[in-house]
């Protein structure tokens, strides 16, 4: 059975997903006891019957569970409420749940003010979601560290994932449609048909990474995904929910644990920059984006901002920001145009993408080279995470796989972030 809801049209949300507490945690028992002491305090969810109490207890652990990760990671969790949903080959029948006890669960939840409720849209084909409020995130807390997505190591090919086109491009296509003048929405689909062996270079090295992380502690545990658009030449990179965590107004993700241990973020600074001079066997040098903005007096994060949108523009119509004019982007395009002709000429010509696979192969060699030493490492979009200790080991596999990526005898530039 093929469910209503395209879970591909809500790209900024959560859909609700096998997620439980990781048993050999050891705050499981005490995580297990907090959802339980958490669930008494609803009058309405006490079931007479054994039947009722298994449903509700499941669907209750379950969704607790996912606001979890909807809540760290600034998301709406995705609950649909339509009976086929619960029905044979429906998504929610697959997690085990009812209807009744996930309609009363998320009733006394949103009754007693933990959630809030968007009602889903059948023109658009959007499920309910569902908001965490701040009185619940405030509880989530012991969760954090024992909640875990489940690697399924029989198929590995789950998490080599190809997309037609990004995010962005997606989204563009689905917030065009207006119901009025539209009978049907055109619905964009997850994946091209590029399928990958499974014993593929990339499906092996991400099953080994997956199986190592199985026994590494860190906030909202989950699989690492391999994400390319289109073809294994764009997009790349590697994903997983920690990613998400703040980390800019609010240092969350810097402030969590790697097996117990404070961690740093190896990070390969200016790296688009650095990949076009490199392609050139040309070193960046350090302090590239302080040096445009000193040279056209132009604000720094102004400067970085705008370049990094042309790495992934395909020409110049770039979306300014407020005090950015175009006066100001032509200083430099002359700056860079003179001084970084290698630079420039990725500039406008949809090399992020493209640049983005170099970063994926970068860190993926380089976590299986920590590995071999038992050392825990993390993707965090072009860096990697790992435990404070292990700052001069994770460094020298970012530096030694970014050599060997470009054929080059010279380091790209790295900054280390610390809490």
């Amino acid at each position: 059975m093929n469910s209503f809801f395209n879970e591909k049209t809500d790209l900024k949300n959560r859909w609700i997903a096998p997620v439980s507490l990781e048993k050999t945690n050891k705050h499981f028992n005490s995580a297990k006891q907090f959802i339980t002491n958490f669930k008494e305090t609803f009058p309405s969810l006490k079931k007479r019957t054994k039947d009722a109490r298994k449903h509700v207890n499941h669907a209750f652990n379950l969704i607790l569970c996912n606001f979890t990760y909807a809540y760290f990671e600034r998301k709406n969790l995705i609950i649909p409420n339509r009976s086929v949903e619960y029905e044979k080959g429906g998504k929610l029948r697959k997690l085990f749940l009812t209807r009744r006890a996930t309609r009363e669960v998320l009733k006394a939840l949103e009754d007693d003010k933990y959630i809030s409720k968007i009602k889903g849209n059948s023109f658009y084909k959007k499920a309910n979601e569902y908001k965490p409020l701040t009185k619940l995130g405030k509880l989530l807390d012991p969760l954090l560290y024992v909640v875990k997505e489940k690697y399924n190591k029989s198929r590995p090919l789950d998490y080599v994932i190809f997309r037609e086109e990004s995010n962005r491009e997606r989204l563009k296509k689905l917030t065009s449609v207006n119901p009025r003048t539209s009978r049907k929405v055109k619905y964009i689909r997850g994946a091209t048909s590029i399928k990958l062996t499974i014993d593929h270079q990339d499906v092996a090295r991400l099953h080994t990474i997956n199986c190592y992380l199985e026994n590494v502690s860190y906030a909202l545990k989950a699989p690492v995904k391999l994400i390319y658009t289109g073809d294994p030449f764009h997009g790349g990179r590697l994903y997983t929910r920690i990613q998400n965590l703040a980390n800019r107004d609010i240092k969350i993700r810097i402030n969590t644990l790697i097996n117990n241990e404070k961690v740093c973020e190896i990070d390969l600074s200016a790296n688009h920059p650095a990949i076009a001079m490199a392609h050139n066997e040309k070193q960046l040098p350090k302090n590239f984006y302080e040096t445009v903005s000193k040279e056209t007096q132009l604000k720094f994060e102004l400067v970085k901002d705008y370049i990094r949108k042309a790495f992934g523009a395909s020409d110049r119509r770039i979306n300014l920001k407020k005090t950015l004019t175009k006066f100001d982007t032509a200083k430099i395009d002359n700056f860079i145009s003179e001084n970084f002709p290698g630079v420039f000429e990725a500039m406008y010509n949809d090399m992020g993408s493209a640049y983005q696979s170099h970063e994926g192969q970068i860190l993926m060699r380089a976590m299986l080279a920590l590995i071999k030493k038992d050392i825990p490492s993390l993707p965090i979009h072009d860096a990697l995470m790992v435990p404070q200790r292990f700052m001069k080991e994770g460094r020298a596999a970012l530096e030694n796989e970014w050599r060997k990526e470009f054929k080059v005898k010279f380091k790209p530039n790295i900054k280390v972030n610390y809490p």
